[in-house]
């Protein structure tokens, strides 16, 4: 059993699911789901902030399932976005091929 504060949405198959750390008056969302499932995302995260904030998502790694969302999110709820070192100029530049996005055929 999972604790109250620990909320988990589970995606379908091939897609990360999301963990909702809930703090108080604030939360921290990891990872953010494909880009062509964002407005659902958000939509799932912003019914269980139940008035609360989201300050932060964490992104576990730069796979398109992971990082999707980000922008939405992003733009959503003004959190901020904290990526793993090593990623973090990939993402800054959009190496498309360092994030082994165009190389599979994916977006973000």
């Amino acid at each position: 059993m999972l604790p109250s504060n620990l909320l988990v949405f589970e995606r379908g198959w091939l897609s990360s699911n999301n963990i909702l750390f809930l703090e108080g008056e604030n939360a921290t969302l990891i990872d953010s789901g494909y880009v062509s499932q964002a407005e659902q995302t958000v939509s799932l995260v912003a019914h269980a902030l139940a008035g609360r904030r989201l300050v932060r998502l964490l992104n576990t790694h730069s796979h398109s399932d992971h990082i999707g969302g980000n922008a939405a999110l992003g733009e959503a709820f003004g959190c901020r976005i904290i990526v793993p070192q090593g990623i973090d100029a990939s993402i800054a530049e959009w190496n498309e091929e360092a994030l082994l996005l165009s190389p599979l055929g994916q977006s973000a």
